[in-house]
């Protein structure tokens, strides 16, 4: 499959961005759910609520980033190309990284969802490498529900 052969349109970017953000809210959810077990050793009821409350917030959280951050970079990309599975996951990886690592040092969402703030900037670090991984993952979904093979050959 050529990159240069891959299209897409106004429909399929809609749906791919909107399941890119339920599959980034739904990693970040099943995360700190593991967390929370792992810590605990047990899932609570109180677990699985704030778990699903996580999700809803991190379902706001992906599709703002996405919107103001994906969408422009991947257009940019698009425009210039650059269309192939791996540029996307890395594109995503070093987005969410990014951006995750900007919100770790400013406040910590690591710190607000797990109610430890003493890791200092490695526990950043790897919150930041963990939704990174993640921003992959996404941008592969995106990726693989967007683009079509091109019908027209030349």
């Amino acid at each position: 499959m050529s990159v240069d052969s891959l299209t897409t349109n106004p429909r399929r970017a809609t749906l791919a961005v909107t399941a890119g953000a339920v599959i980034g809210a739904l990693g970040v959810a099943i995360v700190v759910l593991l967390l929370a077990t792992i810590a605990t050793g047990v899932v609570s009821a109180a677990d699985l609520i704030v778990a699903i409350l996580i999700f809803l917030v991190a379902l706001v959280g992906w599709s703002l980033g996405l919107f103001l951050f994906g969408l422009p970079l991947w257009w940019l990309f698009h425009r210039n190309g650059w269309r192939g599975r791996r540029v996307a996951m890395l594109l995503g990886a070093a987005t969410t990284y990014v951006i995750v690592f900007l919100l770790e040092i400013s406040g910590g969402i690591f710190a607000v969802a797990t109610g430890n703030s003493d890791g200092g900037h490695l526990a950043s670090l790897v919150w930041a490498g963990l939704m990174a991984l993640l921003g992959a993952v996404v941008a592969l979904v995106i990726w693989r529900v967007a683009y079509r093979q091109s019908e027209s050959r030349v």
